[in-house]
C-alpha cells in the first residue's frame, strides 16, 4: 500500500511538472512566431524570463516537498530541517531529492521538445546571447540544486565508511574537481548530437549528463553534487560558444548541407533539462559501482 501510494505521489508530481511548464509555453515566442528557441532570444524577453524563473521557482519548491515524502513519509517542508536520514524508495537506487529533480527536469525536457532548433538561432538570433543563456541556465540550476539540498534533503547518499564530515560542497577542492566533471557530457553530445532534431539533440544532452553524474560520483563521492548540474550547462554554452566560431559568416549554405557542428546543435535549454534528467541517473549508476567496490574490499579484509 505504500509503494502504491508513493508511486501515485510521484506520477502526480511529473504530470504537474509537466504542466507547469507548458503553461509559460505561450511566453516563449520568438521574434519569427515560433515556440523558442531561446529565453533570451524570445519575441518578449523580460516576461519569458520572469515566467521561466516563477516556474523553477514552483517546480523547485515541489521537487523539496516530494524530496520530504520520500525521505521521511511526510509532506510538510518546515524551514530548517536539513539533515534527513538516507532512505530509498522501494529499491530505486536514486536519492529523494535526486528524484525529484529528475522529475522537474522530464517537465522541462517536455517544454523544451516544443521549441525550435538552432537553426532559428543562426538566422536571426545572437550566438554571444545563446552563450550567455547556458551561463544563465548554470546559475539557475545552482540555485535549484542547492535549494533541494539544503531543503529537501542529500543529493547522494554518503558511501559506507565514511566517518569525516563530508566536503563542502561549493568550496572543497572534491567540490571542484566534481564540477570539472561536467566537461565530461561535451564527448557524448558530440557523438549523439547528429542532427539538429529536437528529440536527437535532447536525448544527446540527457546521455552526456548521465556521462558526467557517473564520472562525477565515481571522482568525488563524498561531496554533494550540486555543481556538477550548473557545470553541465555552463561547459555546453563554453562547446557551442566554440563551436560557433567555427561557423563562416554566410551559414546558409551550411544549414542546408546539414554540416553544422554537433556540439552547436543542443539549445541552452537542452542542457538544463538534460542534466536535470541525467545527472542523477549518472550519480544512481556511479553509486552503484563504489558500493560494489566497497562490498569487495570488505569481503578482502574479513
Amino acid at each position: 500500500m505504500q509503494v502504491t501510494r508513493n508511486w501515485i505521489v510521484i506520477t502526480t508530481a511529473l504530470c504537474c511538472s509537466i504542466a507547469m511548464f507548458l503553461v509559460i509555453k505561450p511566453y516563449l515566442l520568438s521574434s519569427t512566431g515560433g515556440f523558442g528557441p531561446t529565453i533570451l532570444q524570445a519575441q518578449s524577453p523580460l516576461p519569458a524570463i520572469v515566467a521561466m524563473i516563477l516556474a523553477l521557482a514552483v517546480g523547485t519548491y515541489m521537487a523539496c516537498i516530494l524530496s520530504r515524502y520520500v525521505l521521511t513519509g511526510s509532506l510538510t517542508l518546515p524551514v530548517g530541517m536539513i539533515n534527513i536520514p538516507n532512505q530509498r524508495l522501494s529499491e530505486t537506487k536514486i536519492q529523494g531529492s535526486s528524484l525529484s529533480l529528475l522529475i522537474l527536469g522530464l517537465g522541462l525536457g517536455w517544454t523544451a521538445l516544443q521549441l525550435q532548433p538552432i537553426q532559428d538561432v543562426l538566422r536571426e538570433g545572437s550566438l554571444g546571447m545563446l552563450a550567455a543563456e547556458g551561463v544563465a541556465w548554470g546559475l539557475l540550476l545552482l540555485l535549484v540544486a542547492a535549494a533541494v539540498l539544503l531543503l529537501g534533503g542529500p543529493l547522494v547518499q554518503e558511501m559506507p565508511g565514511d566517518t569525516d564530515a563530508s566536503p563542502h560542497w561549493a568550496t572543497s577542492p572534491d567540490a571542484l574537481k566534481l564540477a570539472a566533471c561536467g566537461a565530461c557530457a561535451l564527448p557524448v553530445v558530440w557523438l549523439f548530437a547528429q542532427s539538429p532534431m529536437k528529440g536527437q539533440v535532447l536525448l544527446a544532452a540527457i546521455l552526456g549528463s548521465v556521462a558526467a553524474g557517473f564520472a562525477g560520483r565515481l571522482a568525488a563521492p563524498s561531496v554533494q553534487p550540486v555543481l556538477l548540474f550548473p557545470s553541465v550547462c555552463v561547459f555546453g554554452a563554453l562547446g557551442q560558444w566554440v563551436a560557433g566560431t567555427m561557423l563562416p559568416e554566410e551559414v546558409a549554405p551550411v544549414i542546408a548541407a546539414g554540416q553544422l557542428p554537433h556540439l552547436l546543435l543542443p539549445l541552452p535549454i537542452d542542457y538544463a533539462a538534460g542534466a536535470l534528467v541525467g545527472v542523477p541517473i549518472g550519480l544512481s549508476w556511479g553509486s552503484g559501482f563504489l558500493q560494489k567496490d566497497d562490498a569487495q574490499a570488505e569481503a578482502a579484509t574479513s
